[in-house]
């Protein structure tokens, strides 16, 4: 929560541990501009994506992630890498019924055949495709085949549903 200025920009310091235990993403007021919040995420979060979990837990990574949710729908999403077609590929193998989803695989593969970016996003467009911000979406559970057990909390559900997502897409290999 420490801020920061350079210039008359103001960023506010947000821990995000996750992909590594030191991991810090920065939130930048755009509201004396006239803009939306914008959320320098690192490799916290990418377009449909999030980072690999190098050093922290799904528990850790999901609270990160909620944290940088809890930003609002219209936070201008800003990541450290591009890397918006292999995500969106492995989150339609998820889903291949998201019409969100399929929306922006189609927007993104246009940009980037006109070497154009695929940032930002905002965070409420990510809640609709990003598998990582889906993990209490009952029809990401059914597509994982995981179901919440008896005495188990929602969080913790919701964090092992996390674990599969990044499992599986370690074990993927874009074409």
């Amino acid at each position: 929560k420490e801020r920061l200025s350079v210039g008359c920009l103001r960023f506010e310091a947000l821990a995000t541990p996750g992909h590594t235990v030191g991991h810090v993403a920065y939130v930048l007021d755009a509201a004396p501009f006239g803009g939306p919040p914008c959320l320098f995420s690192g490799d916290l979060l990418f377009l449909a994506g999030c980072g690999r979990l190098f050093e922290g837990s799904p528990e850790t990574m999901l609270a990160s992630l909620d944290a940088a949710v809890s930003l609002g729908e219209d936070t201008l999403l800003w990541p450290g890498h591009e890397y918006a077609l292999e995500c969106l590929g492995f989150a339609r193998l998820l889903e291949p019924d998201n019409a969100a989803l399929e929306r922006k695989l189609r927007w993104a593969t246009q940009r980037r055949q006109d070497t154009r970016s695929t940032c930002p996003s905002t965070l409420g467009e990510e809640q609709s495709y990003n598998p990582f911000l889906r993990t209490h979406r009952r029809e990401l559970h059914e597509a994982l085949g995981l179901a919440r057990s008896s005495g188990e909390s929602r969080d913790a559900f919701r964090a092992r549903v996390l674990k599969e997502v990044r499992r599986r897409k370690d074990l993927y290999k874009a074409t």
